[in-house]
C-alpha cells in the first residue's frame, strides 16, 4: 500500500500554532464532507441496530463540539450566537433532527467553522496560548 503524505500549510491570516490547526481542521472537515456528499436524507437517518447515533446526529455534533470548544472554552462565552443555524439549536448535543438534506449539515459545519475562524482571528497570538481559569 502506498504511503500518503500531507502537507499541511498554515491558514492564511493566523500566526503560529493555530495556522496550522486550522488547517488541519479545515483538512479533516474536507475530507468529511467528501465521505458523505452522496448521501440521501434516508442514508443521514439510518440508526445501526441495536440503536446508536445517524449520520446525521453525528455531523451536527461535530459541528456542536467545535462551537462549545470555541465558544466555551476559548472564549469564554455563555450561549450561541443569534444567527446559529436552527439546525443547531435543537436541544441536546445529540439531538435527532430527522430527515434533513444534505444540505442543511453542510451548512451547519460551515458555519462553525466560520466562527471559530472568527473568532480566533480576534486573538493575539500570544493570548491564544494563555492559560484559562474555569468556573465549576
Amino acid at each position: 500500500m502506498a504511503e500518503i503524505r500531507r502537507l499541511i500549510e498554515p491558514a492564511p491570516g493566523f500566526d503560529g500554532e493555530v495556522a496550522i490547526w486550522i488547517s488541519a481542521l479545515d483538512d479533516a472537515r474536507r475530507q468529511t464532507k467528501e465521505i458523505v456528499a452522496t448521501l440521501t436524507p434516508e442514508q443521514l437517518m439510518w440508526k445501526p441496530p441495536g440503536g446508536g447515533n445517524t449520520i446525521g446526529q453525528l455531523l451536527r455534533h461535530i459541528a456542536l463540539v467545535e462551537l462549545d470548544w470555541i465558544i466555551t472554552d476559548v472564549c469564554q462565552e455563555k450561549d450561541l450566537p443569534a444567527d446559529t443555524p436552527e439546525l443547531l439549536k435543537l436541544d441536546g448535543p445529540m439531538a435527532d433532527p430527522g430527515p434533513q438534506p444534505l444540505f442543511e449539515f453542510i451548512e451547519a459545519l460551515d458555519w462553525a467553522r466560520a466562527l471559530t475562524k472568527d473568532r480566533l482571528k480576534r486573538f493575539p497570538k500570544d493570548e491564544i496560548t494563555a492559560t484559562r481559569t474555569y468556573q465549576g
